[in-house]
This record gives C-alpha cells, sequence and structure tokens, in this order.
C-alpha cells in the first residue's frame, strides 16, 4: 500500500509541485501551488464539460422534473425512481461532477502530506533524479505562511463559496427551499472551518480552483450569449 501510495500519488505530486517552484514559479511556493491547481485543472476540462453540460441538460428538463414530482408527491420512492430514469433517458449523471471533486479531494490530501513533509521538515523522499532539491522552501506568500493556519486564507474561501452557491441558486430554475438556503450557508461555514485547521497553502488550492471554475462559467456563458440570435 505504501508503495502504490508514494510511486502513483505522493512521488508525483510531490515532484510536480518541486518542479514549478525552482522553475516558472521562480521558487515561490504559492505562486508554484496555483500553477499546480491549474495544471490539475486544466487536466479536468474534459470532465469539467461534461457536468457543466450535464447541469445545462437538467435545467431544460426541470418542467418535466416539477411534472414528475408534482405527479408522485405522495409516494417519495417513485418520484425518486422516475426522476433517475428521466434523467437517464437524457444520459444526464452525475459521475463527471463527482469525479471532478473526487480527483480535487485526492490531490488536497496529497498536498497536506507534502506540506508535511517537505514544507514544514524538509523531507523531500520521494524526488526524482532529474528533479533538483532545493535547500529549502520559502513558505512565505503574501505575507502569509502557507505552511501554517490562517483565519483570513479560509475566510476568503468560505465567502467566495458561498458567493459561488448564491450564484447558482439565483440561476436555477428551481424555487429555492429552506434546505438549499441551510446548505448554501453550512458547507462554506463547514469548508471554513476545516481550512482553517490546515496549513493556509490548502486554501490557496481551493480558492484557485474555484477561481478558474468560476472563468471557466463566465467564458462559456460569454459564448452562449454571443451565439443566441438578436
Amino acid at each position: 500500500m505504501s508503495y502504490l501510495w508514494h510511486t502513483f500519488l505522493y512521488d508525483p505530486i510531490l515532484n510536480a509541485l518541486i518542479a514549478l517552484y525552482n522553475g516558472p514559479a521562480g521558487q515561490n511556493l504559492g505562486l508554484a501551488l496555483i500553477e499546480l491547481t491549474v495544471v490539475v485543472r486544466v487536466f479536468l476540462l474534459p470532465f469539467t464539460g461534461l457536468a457543466l453540460r450535464a447541469r445545462r441538460r437538467y435545467e431544460a428538463l426541470w418542467p418535466e422534473v416539477q411534472a414528475l414530482e408534482q405527479s408522485h408527491k405522495n409516494d417519495p420512492v417513485r418520484r425518486s425512481e422516475a426522476i433517475r430514469q428521466l434523467l437517464r433517458s437524457h444520459h444526464i449523471r452525475p459521475w463527471a461532477k463527482a469525479f471532478m471533486f473526487g480527483l480535487q479531494f485526492l490531490v488536497l490530501i496529497i498536498l497536506y502530506r507534502v506540506f508535511v513533509d517537505a514544507v514544514r521538515h524538509n523531507d523531500f523522499t520521494g524526488l526524482y533524479s532529474w528533479n533538483e532539491k532545493p535547500d529549502f522552501l520559502d513558505r512565505n506568500f503574501l505575507g502569509f505562511d502557507l505552511a501554517a493556519h490562517s483565519v483570513i486564507w479560509a475566510g476568503v474561501v468560505g465567502w467566495l463559496l458561498y458567493l459561488d452557491l448564491w450564484l447558482e441558486d439565483r440561476k436555477s430554475p428551481a424555487k429555492i427551499t429552506n434546505r438549499d438556503v441551510i446548505y448554501r450557508v453550512a458547507f462554506p461555514s463547514a469548508s471554513f472551518l476545516i481550512l482553517y485547521v490546515l496549513p493556509s497553502g490548502k486554501s490557496v488550492f481551493v480558492l484557485t480552483s474555484i477561481i478558474f471554475s468560476l472563468m471557466i462559467d463566465g467564458v462559456i456563458h460569454i459564448f452562449r450569449t454571443k451565439r443566441q440570435p438578436n
């Protein structure tokens, strides 16, 4: 198990981070983290596209979903099955979005171990022979220690998550329920607490990923607006 962890997970992420740190990032750990996040998100672009396409199809099907909810309002089991069959018939499946979030979460876990071993303790075990071992990693980024806790970085992520969910609710054709409002507050709050107890470098990773997603949404919105007839 340790061999698989190091060979296929930990070592590649460690080497990618150090290669970026020594190269394009100019020995700036914060920039190296941002660049690594962008690389991961570019790799996930096909799955991002599938997830966005599924969301648009779901929005287009919303009247039919509402009709099924109304016709099976007294039978939650049949209602769920009917909606599932409708989504399946239109090739709407959540696996792309789930895979995308799962892989990012895995990278987040690996980065935590990289920060504990390499950043805090200068342990570069697993570094490939072609990768130059730095004397130390400069943990300062915009005046913050990326290996320390930061209420500011975690707070920015929590606020941006709330804003993202609020914008999604505004665009959604579905009526906003109390459950949606609770989730809109609870998820960013839980993310803030989790990121606060972790090194602030994790917040940089999550923040960059959120901004990347918002930029993709913005570009798609611009292209869709231009393609619409006047």
